[in-house]
């Protein structure tokens, strides 16, 4: 998780989200006894409001989304940032990478 403000009268804060790979080996979106991604992200959002006053403006989600472009990767992301979307309000951007769409 990158948290940048950018310039300082009119500040934007971004938060930008890299290289998700929801697939086999992605252990926070699972039912085995971890905390979800989106439940530890809302966490470390809340902490950073608390401690620094951010709270982001934009959310850009880019790089690898899913380990092998399968459909049910793709679905398991699509649900993620769909939650993320929800949770935060905000304007959601999603660039992946090439892989992530052929697969």
């Amino acid at each position: 998780m990158l948290l940048v403000r950018m310039g300082s009268e009119h500040a934007i804060t971004v938060l930008h989200l890299s290289d998700l790979h929801f697939g086999r080996y992605h252990r926070l979106d699972r039912d085995d006894g971890f905390d979800s991604l989106l439940d530890r992200l809302r966490r470390d959002l809340d902490e950073r409001r608390d401690r620094d006053g951010l709270r982001p403006d934009l959310v850009v989600l880019s790089g690898d989304f899913a380990e092998h472009g399968r459909k049910e990767e793709l679905e398991r992301a699509r649900r993620f940032i769909q939650g993320l979307a929800r949770l935060l309000d905000l304007p959601t951007r999603a660039c992946p990478r090439s892989s992530t769409c052929w697969g």
